[in-house]
């Protein structure tokens, strides 16, 4: 049964949020988590950049294109890598750390972990609307009263766009990782490493896809 109530909880108190959910979720929960989870991704963001007739994604969120292609293949993708990032953080905690639970079980918290994935998009958002304010509104004092380019508006914000990518990927792993100690009753440090270890593992398959097609998105 699934608990929304609980969505909150795993994103700033995961541990309690998967101990009350070890034993009550299983893999179907998390695909249906999972599917509602992109949808209302891309409700938050088509519902504003569409008004502005822009189509960039500046923080991943399991899609590169809005549209109908992009968001059949983008979630599509992402359903695999979620399926393989709790394949191979079950694999790790079972085989290196003799853990107790199930794969059908992490699949079930990883997906309650997509809950940051709306977060992502509200930040693609916001880094879209600080994009447009300053190439609407923003004229740079010089001599020649020439307008910023939307390449220098662009680099001058990458620094933080880059810093929110990296804050909302450890929050994933971190999140990911007290799902791996709850449902395999591992310590949080074990956790940890099998949810870098799926990280990892999914950032490189991610990187390798990426050079063969553009639909293919970031596990960060």
């Amino acid at each position: 049964m699934l608990q929304f109530s609980l969505l909150p909880t795993v994103l700033f108190k995961p541990k309690k949020a998967f101990e009350y959910l070890k034993g009550y979720t299983e893999g179907k929960d998390g695909v249906f988590m999972f599917f509602l989870m992109m949808f209302f991704s891309v409700f938050i963001y088509s519902g504003i950049i569409r008004s502005l007739g822009w189509n960039v994604i500046m923080v991943p969120f399991g899609i590169t294109k809005l549209s109908l292609s992009g968001i059949v293949i983008g979630t599509s993708v992402s359903f695999i890598f979620l399926l393989l990032a709790a394949g191979v953080a079950n694999w790790a905690a079972v085989k290196l750390f003799n853990g107790r639970g199930t794969f059908s079980e992490v699949l079930g918290m990883f997906g309650y972990s997509m809950v940051i994935n709306p977060l992502r998009a509200a930040a693609s958002v916001v880094f879209m609307l600080i994009i447009f304010g300053r190439i609407s509104g923003f004229i740079r004092v010089s001599v020649t009263g020439a307008m910023a380019s939307g390449l220098e508006i662009l680099s001058s914000i990458l620094p933080l766009i880059f810093g929110v990518i990296l804050i909302l990927s450890i929050w994933t792993i971190w999140i990911r990782a007290r799902a791996i100690s709850a449902s395999h009753e591992i310590s949080l440090g074990r956790g940890i490493l099998c949810s870098l270890l799926s990280f990892f593992i999914l950032t490189v398959i991610s990187t390798m896809l990426t050079s063969i097609s553009p639909y293919v998105i970031s596990v960060i």
